[in-house]
């Protein structure tokens, strides 16, 4: 009994622990920027076809 009552008390204080962590991390992240930029913006690289896309997905499943 005693693992199950040490695991729920490492639980109520990890997962909390780990929302603020990664409420803190997308902070730091975005502080910099507004969401209309984040929006507006244009995506890094080139264009993704379809048939790129689906050649890629075919590729990862080893098909």
């Amino acid at each position: 009994m005693f693992g199950f009552k040490g695991l729920s008390w490492t639980s109520n204080i990890s997962v909390p622990a780990f929302i603020i962590v990664i409420g803190l991390a997308t902070y730091n992240m975005l502080k910099g920027h507004t969401m209309t930029a984040l929006i507006t913006m244009a995506a890094p690289g080139t264009a993704l076809t379809m048939s790129s896309a689906g050649l890629a997905e075919c590729t990862a499943a080893g098909l």
